[in-house]
């Protein structure tokens, strides 16, 4: 989800002869409850079906906009596993402009990747002539599901064409969203589905990959390059962080149990301590598996969980190790 900068709160709240790039405390801000609203879409009103997981990080693009990545795991019968239920929540086609003039302009204006390809080989996608992001895709009559375990979303050639940045789209350039949300929100919304285990990884990793990066090369005639990795924040990032608005969330809290042999637990110690100062000190340091073993050693007629199960019905006390 991208921040729009025409929506009505932030154009509406704008000083005369102001533009919405001259005011990112109102980006940051309205943003902030967009982002709440949408997440109350899926948590709330479960648009996408029963949740029971979702974490996700707000970056910003090097105009300034913030933009969310997040994942909702769905659990249960919402699981989505065929394509019925991908067609059900995913779209990537242009609506119809008469039954639905409003989601029309919003895909219109914020869901057509570039144009891109022979019609604009300068596009900031491009690389060697082809797409990065694969554009435009191929027609298809219906969705199907691929080896990677992502969906070929349906794209079905119905010869109509439209014209956006002076360049002719049609739906082989749709960036697959959810009708629903795109049209509550008027913004750019890319949903899309991961019902395999390579696609989640390359999600995982993204969502955790950290802000953006820049290389800088300093020194003109010197022989030896100083390279500088710098980092920018922009002035609607520089607003959400004195705001103090949270950047990420992960829910539940994800517990790293620890597995080893007895007596081969994790110690930290100080290099100047005795060594019989450390190993006494080992001896008695608990950790979650010792925890674990000791609690159903004192509490035998309490319900039996597993190892894995334990965390959702106990929490770990970091300071008293029990």
């Amino acid at each position: 989800m991208t921040a729009n900068p025409s929506w009505p709160k932030i154009i509406a709240a704008l000083l005369p002869h102001q533009k919405s790039i001259d005011r990112p405390d109102l980006i940051a801000r309205v943003f902030k409850l967009k982002r709440k609203a949408l997440m109350k879409e899926i948590e709330t009103n479960k648009v996408f079906g029963k949740k029971v997981a979702h974490v996700f990080t707000i970056e910003y693009q090097k105009r300034g906009l913030p933009h969310m990545h997040e994942l909702t795991f769905l659990g249960g019968p919402d699981k989505i596993r065929t394509c019925a239920q991908v067609d059900k929540l995913v779209c990537a086609e242009f609506p119809n402009p008469i039954d639905d003039p409003a989601l029309f302009e919003t895909v219109l204006r914020c869901m057509v990747h570039g144009p891109c390809g022979a019609r604009n080989p300068q596009a900031p996608c491009m690389e060697n002539g082809i797409c990065t992001k694969r554009y435009p895709q191929d027609f298809a009559e219906e969705t199907t599901m691929d080896q990677d375990g992502y969906p070929v979303y349906r794209r079905r050639n119905t010869g109509k064409v439209y014209i956006v940045r002076g360049h002719p789209v049609d739906n082989r350039d749709i960036v697959p969203y959810n009708p629903h949300l795109s049209r509550m929100f008027n913004c750019h919304i890319n949903v899309e589905v991961c019902a395999g285990l390579q696609c989640v990884k390359y999600i995982h990793k993204y969502i955790y990959k950290g802000y953006d990066c820049t290389t800088m090369v300093l020194g003109g005639d010197n022989e030896i390059q100083q390279y500088l990795d710098a980092r920018y924040i922009g002035p609607p990032e520089a607003a959400c962080r004195i705001f103090g608005h949270r950047l990420h969330e992960e829910v539940p809290a994800v517990v790293r149990l620890e597995v080893h042999l007895p007596g081969m637990h994790r110690c930290i110690f100080n290099p100047s301590e005795s060594l019989e100062t450390i190993r006494a000190r080992g001896a008695h340091q608990k950790s979650t598996l010792t925890a674990f073993f000791s609690w159903y050693a004192s509490n035998k007629e309490a319900p039996k969980y597993t190892y894995q199960e334990f965390p959702q019905h106990f929490t770990w006390n970091k300071t008293s190790k029990i």
